[in-house]
């Protein structure tokens, strides 16, 4: 599929709806504070050797180069499924595509999906979980629903037998299980990204291409647990490079994309911290609203960004060279798969698979790897046919 070419009055719109749609949801960041002090020491003007970092990049820029999932554990694919998938937002990218990926893997199973918009608020989610059940489904999928803010839906879920389980939470093997107060129910499982090393993967790019010698501004938010294990990561392997420097981050509000603040914000802080080179932000829409401002206010060959998710607005500008350098994408068929997967043998009671996410990982995009605009990322090896394998399908 040929690149998508955005003019400015086109971008602008792009930019305004990804805004509109993330300011009603609780968008995935981490949690952090404003007490937070610098790190490392990147004014001594001498950078360390980089060659480290730069074949990490090189080795995330290509992608799975095999097929990681399960192999030797088969398992038959039961007939007449009622599954019920609920994205946090069907209007939300980010949630309806891994969606929309367990839809069309399920209906060629001859399963019956049907899609519940959580409309990016917690208490339709709750009740969209409570319709499932009330329907009588057998399976139950989330796409970016915080298990916390939905817990009359699991209750119900538990009661009735109904096994849940969660797509891009972050909360899910192979990341950190969370902490959940007493008596708190969560997902069965979470299939998501490694998002340490989604982390890793940031760092490393804003490390080899600054060649040691970046100092970085952090704009990030706390309302989602993916991103906390994100940042937490970046920071963590940005200490690693001796010569960079990480600045005390801003916090901002889901609702600020929306308003303008968030890019008014940015820019502003970037005004004020005149030896920032580079910007950090957890996801793209974010990231959209950034870029427009940092443009605007004139600072855009002075910093670079990195960003996560792939939006085609994002990719644009990657391929533009517009301010932002980098961004982290999930390939839909791997996890869409792997959830279908984790479902097959959670409604037969049987074992699930270790990690959550069967082995699925992520592709840094840059300008050297760029793909179109809409497009999926090509995969060496034929993951429906994997799958069908183990699953016993010819």
């Amino acid at each position: 599929m040929p690149s998508t070419v955005l003019t400015s009055g086109a971008r602008a719109a792009v930019i305004a709806a990804a805004c509109i749609g993330l300011g009603f949801t609780a968008a995935c960041a981490p949690s952090n504070n404003d007490s937070a002090g610098d790190s490392g020491a990147a004014d001594s003007g001498q950078s360390q050797d980089v060659s480290q970092f730069t074949a990490a990049v090189q080795a995330a820029q290509k992608g799975p180069q095999s097929f990681a999932g399960p192999t030797d554990k088969p398992v038959t694919v039961p007939k007449s499924v009622k599954v019920a998938i609920i994205p946090c937002g069907v209007a939300i990218g980010g949630c309806n595509t891994p969606a929309e990926s367990v839809k069309g893997i399920v209906k060629s199973l001859g399963w019956k999906p049907t899609i519940y918009d959580g409309q990016s608020n917690a208490r339709t989610q709750n009740s969209m979980i409570l319709n499932a059940v009330s329907n009588r489904a057998d399976v139950i999928a989330t796409v970016a629903i915080d298990s916390k803010l939905v817990q009359q839906g699991l209750e119900a879920a538990k009661k009735a037998g109904i096994p849940v389980i969660s797509m891009n939470n972050g909360t899910g093997t192979p990341n950190p299980k969370p902490k959940l107060e007493s008596g708190q129910i969560d997902f069965d499982l979470d299939v998501a990204p490694d998002y340490t090393a989604n982390g890793r993967m940031q760092a490393d790019w804003v490390i080899a291409d600054s060649k040691g010698t970046a100092v970085v501004q952090p704009v990030i938010t706390s309302e989602y647990l993916s991103n906390t294990v994100t940042y937490n990561a970046f920071v963590a392997e940005m200490k690693k490079c001796t010569s960079c420097k990480v600045l005390k981050p801003v916090n901002f509000t889901t609702d600020e994309i929306a308003s303008g603040a968030l890019g008014s914000r940015t820019a502003s802080t970037l005004q004020q911290r005149s030896n920032a080179t580079y910007v950090y932000t957890g996801f793209d829409s974010a990231a959209a609203a950034e870029v427009n401002s940092i443009r605007q206010a004139g600072l855009g060959n002075r910093v670079k960004l990195v960003s996560a998710v792939g939006d085609p607005i994002n990719r644009q500008f990657i391929r533009e060279g517009d301010i932002q350098g980098a961004t982290v994408i999930e390939i839909p068929s791997l996890y869409g798969y792997a959830t279908v997967d984790q479902m097959i043998r959670a409604v037969q009671k049987q074992p699930t698979i270790e990690p959550a996410n069967e082995g699925a990982i992520t592709v840094l995009l840059t300008k050297d790897n760029m793909i179109g605009n809409n497009d999926q990322w090509k995969l060496p090896f034929d993951v429906a046919a994997e799958y069908h394998k183990l699953w016993g399908i010819k």
